[in-house]
């Protein structure tokens, strides 16, 4: 082995190391990192090395490693959060990179599923911000005692309600009321939201 590919056989060395600190979040990078080392130590020199890497792909394998890491991990934390919409991101742009072929691919797809995500995105920012305005209709239909007021009180919820629902068309005041990014816009404990929940009925049955 020449001095070039050793040195090189300890660069990866390291980074596998780091790696191993914390396999749990760089479980695809390891084995990548893993097939290199193998690659590197078989070789008698940095041309050999270069050849063998050529026919397995390069360092493409790496590369998308990173991706798969970074998007199964930000799965994992969007389950942890249970936030639905970041979990489905993450998920969809992790199988993007796994079905990347090279880094053409594994951009073009990656800027695909972005594209959809970011407006995903800002429909669950907005459904949540409608939250706080539907529980201020709620409280200002049930302090309105004019018949006349109540009824457009009412007409308000039932629109906020309606931009809400076409924005998560899978809301129901149940999620409303246990859906963590959903929860945590409603500054109440859980014998006030069953009140708003019946004021909410009324206001649009």
């Amino acid at each position: 082995m020449d001095d070039l590919t050793r040195e090189h056989v300890r660069y990866l060395e390291r980074r596998l190391a780091r790696c191993w600190e914390r396999p749990d979040l760089h479980r695809y990078q390891i084995a990548a990192y893993q097939h290199l080392l193998l690659l590197a130590r078989r070789a008698k020199d940095w041309r050999e090395y270069d050849r063998a890497l050529e026919r397995s792909g390069g360092l493409f394998s790496l590369v998308q490693a990173e991706h798969i890491d970074r998007h199964d991990n930000a799965r994992r934390r969007a389950r942890a959060l249970q936030d639905d919409v970041a979990f489905d991101h993450a998920r969809r742009a992790g199988e993007a990179a796994a079905e990347g072929t090279d880094m053409e691919t594994l951009r073009r797809r990656g800027t695909e599923v972005e594209a959809v995500a970011e407006r995903e995105r800002e429909g669950a920012a907005a459904a949540r911000e409608a939250v706080g305005d539907l529980l201020a209709a709620i409280v200002g239909f049930a302090c309105e005692r004019r018949p006349e007021l109540r009824v457009e009180h009412a007409a308000r919820v039932r629109r906020i309600w309606a931009r809400i629902t076409g924005l998560d068309p899978a809301c129901t005041w149940e999620k409303l009321a246990s859906y963590p990014p959903y929860r945590q816009r409603i500054p109440f404990d859980l014998p006030r939201i069953a009140q708003m929940r019946d004021l909410f009925v009324q206001a649009v049955s």
